[in-house]
């Protein structure tokens, strides 16, 4: 047991509680001199590669974990913490997250976690993320108000307490064929059908009437006149953005609101969409179907995250070049994102905080954004150096300020799972798209 404050410091760093650079900073404040630190680090064996100077990270495998691990050597290199990022498919992240999060004090494997919005209550009620808030009062790096609103709103609380820190979003937006909105054979014919000119839609009903007339004068397996991912896990998400254009909503001061007209008829629309004017085989599709009938030039519209109207102009594909980004057609689109969790089961919490703080601080925040990831931070959106390279984010950061998130309710894997359902039954004629929300409004909203 530590008799002096000095000892106690050791002990903490060497079980893998403190960084290398909170060994230093509190060595310092406790009149050590940095000598005489250094001499402490090296008998800790600072540097070395033992369980007490190693963070292990469970990310997705995807650009933005790459961006991570690129920012990495400068982090460890300043702390002589080494980091291990363990990368795997977002289908997987869930069941194997679970376990670990549900052992004992420090059983877990991982030490800094992302997580993923509809997981954030369920993970927060079962005591698994450490509360941030004396963390963030302490922070010189790090305060959530330097952060897009809707993303804190969205990845940040849980029930009013801060677990989380914005790692990045993917709010929703309508990435649109430029070629096909241009093609004067399709105008012209949509006006003779209409007596109205083609344009871009502003409402979901526009929206609705844009795509059907698409794939019913190019055929579905042609050109669809929107790319949807319907597959059970991916549909709920989907919809939502269906039913917020559509001006509805799942709660209101305590009071369900998904079986009120706009959303059922939002759900009546998916449906109506996802079985006569969307891409074939689109009712079990997830992103990689819908990317795959994207870049085969395949699909005119896209409700899909705002980066990915980006990527799809970089792509080797024949419409590299060729689409555009608006906002969602009507009232708002979803708001989705990921944020940076502590583990209550991770034996090097302190350790893990200064990772999150360097992850998330604003000079890495800047950097990562000029890779090309997503970013959290509004000062970032408005860098004159992301915005020379990237001008698109001037678009991506007004579309994040007016997105919905939804509600605490609903961030649950049961209840994603239970909303998937409902919206399957639904659109395969189970059921009446007002019974499918009725059900889930008596299971989730009461």
């Amino acid at each position: 047991m530590s008799d002096t404050p000095t000892q106690h410091l050791i002990e903490r760093y060497e079980k893998g509680k403190i960084s290398r650079r909170s060994f230093i900073s509190r060595g310092v404040a406790l009149g050590l001199s940095i000598p005489t630190l250094s001499i402490l680090l090296e008998a800790c064996g600072a540097g070395s590669s033992g369980s007490s100077s190693e963070l292990h990270l469970l990310m997705e495998d995807v650009d933005e974990t790459t961006y991570v691990e690129n920012v990495l050597p400068a982090f460890e290199k300043q702390t002589g913490v080494k980091v291990s990022i363990e990368r795997i498919v977002y289908e997987a992240m869930h069941d194997k997250l679970v376990p670990q999060l549900s052992a004992g004090k420090g059983q877990s494997a991982y030490d800094l976690i992302q997580v993923d919005v509809p997981w954030t209550k369920e993970f927060a009620d079962a005591g698994w993320m450490v509360d941030l808030s004396s963390n963030l009062s302490a922070s010189k790096e790090v305060a959530l108000k330097e952060f897009v609103p809707t993303v804190v709103a969205s990845n940040g609380y849980v029930d009013g307490k801060p677990y989380m820190v914005p790692f990045y979003h993917y709010a929703y937006g309508l990435s649109f064929r430029k070629d096909v909105l241009a093609d004067a054979k399709i105008a012209d014919a949509f006006e003779k059908k209409y007596h109205d000119s083609f344009a871009l839609p502003t409402t979901l009903s526009d929206f609705q009437r844009y795509s059907q007339f698409i794939s019913d004068l190019e055929g579905r397996s042609t050109l669809a006149g929107t790319v949807m991912l319907a597959k059970r896990g991916e549909n709920g998400l989907e919809w939502m953005n269906y039913l917020y254009a559509n001006g509805g909503d799942f709660i209101r001061g305590g009071k369900s609101l998904v079986t009120e007209p706009q959303a059922v008829e939002s759900l009546e629309i998916y449906k109506e969409l996802l079985n006569n004017a969307s891409q074939p085989g689109a009712n079990n599709a997830a992103f990689d179907e819908g990317m795959t009938t994207m870049e085969a030039g395949k699909g005119a519209t896209w409700m899909i995250y705002l980066w990915m109207t980006t990527a799809l102009n970089a792509s080797k594909s024949p419409i590299a070049g060729k689409m555009e980004l608006a906002r969602i057609p009507g009232t708002a689109g979803v708001m989705a994102a990921w944020g940076w969790a502590i583990p209550t089961a991770s034996s090097k919490q302190e350790a893990a905080w200064e990772l999150m703080q360097y992850l998330a601080s604003e000079p890495v925040s800047l950097e990562r954004a000029l890779m090309g990831s997503e970013p959290a931070r509004t000062a970032v959106y408005e860098s004159p150096k992301v915005l020379a390279k990237y001008p698109e984010f001037k678009l991506h950061h007004e579309i994040a300020l007016h997105s919905k998130i939804y509600p605490e309710q609903l961030r649950n894997s049961a209840a994603t799972e239970y909303l998937g359902l409902q919206v399957y039954e639904a659109t395969s004629g189970q059921k009446s798209a007002e019974s499918a929300l009725q059900a889930f409004a008596e299971k989730y909203l009461t």
